[in-house]
């Protein structure tokens, strides 16, 4: 017959039990990391239109817009944080392994995603004060500058920022998502008709982000260059591009002078210059 326990024994046998499942759950909850995004902040994406990943989109926080422009446009409340580049300098970015996690979700045995003509990257960012500011992406081609995005006024920047800003904190958005293994600052966002997703803020409308961006396409196909552009007060600047090499290699060039506005003021109207546009895929 097997001897039974005292009371005593009893309690100490429950707390201890009680002691382990609160250290296992502990750990559990130790390894969901949800990543954090700030004002300024750019948000990078990467989504296959059709074949292997096509129903997830990659999101990668790139960091502050401050670590890319020149100097000068640096608030004075930064400045202690941020340096902008060096102008006409080039350098990688510390994003993790973004080549693993590239290859893990859109490579097949057959095809590397490098070598992938159906696969897109755009970028996306906002500051919400004291007026409204965002940013975006567009392609270069041949390697020349893009056009400029048009210039907002403080309410059309007001309502593309809260549609950026519903990808990154609204329901399944970027800070509520598991964070990446082999990049820590990236998620795998599933594609939904949700206003927090990616994938639908660039192919549920005829512009990205809503009717009020101006924004015809924020992406470039894999492979080539994304030139930044930011649309505030002051107009619409270009601080440089990003380039993605084929093994996953992020790197910035910032645009040889501190130049601040590609755009010329008249009688309170601003002209662009235009290009031909390139088809969506």
């Amino acid at each position: 017959m097997k001897p039974s326990l005292t009371t005593s024994a009893k309690r100490q046998a429950l707390l201890l039990l009680a002691g382990t499942s609160l250290i296992a759950t502990q750990a559990s909850a130790a390894v969901v990391n949800t990543p954090n995004i700030s004002q300024h902040d750019l948000l990078l994406a990467v989504r296959a239109n059709g074949g292997q990943g096509d129903t997830i989109t990659l999101l990668v926080n790139i960091g502050s817009y401050f670590n890319y422009s020149p100097a000068s446009q640096v608030p004075s409340t930064l400045a202690s944080t941020f340096n902008g580049a060096t102008p006409g300098s080039t350098f990688n970015l510390n994003v993790g392994n973004l080549g693993a996690e590239l290859d893990r979700l859109y490579s097949t045995p057959g095809l590397s995603w490098s070598d992938r003509t159906d696969l897109y990257w755009g970028i996306v960012g906002k500051n919400d004060s004291p007026s409204p500011t965002i940013y975006a992406s567009r392609e270069r081609i041949d390697d020349e500058t893009s056009a400029p995005w048009p210039f907002l006024t403080p309410e059309s920047r007001g309502i593309t920022a809260s549609r950026v800003d519903s990808v990154i904190y609204g329901t399944n958005g970027y800070t509520g998502s598991q964070a990446n293994l082999f990049s820590n600052v990236s998620v795998d966002q599933p594609d939904s008709a949700q206003a927090s997703n990616y994938n639908f803020q660039v192919t549920g409308g005829a512009t990205d982000f809503g009717g009020n961006s101006g924004w015809s396409n924020i992406e470039g196909q894999v492979g080539n260059s994304l030139d930044i552009w930011r649309i505030n007060v002051n107009g619409v600047s270009n601080a440089g591009y990003f380039t993605l090499s084929d093994t996953g290699v992020l790197s910035f060039t910032a645009v040889p002078e501190p130049s601040l506005s590609v755009l010329t003021a008249i009688g309170g109207l601003f002209l662009v210059t235009t290009r031909r546009r390139q088809p969506r895929a």
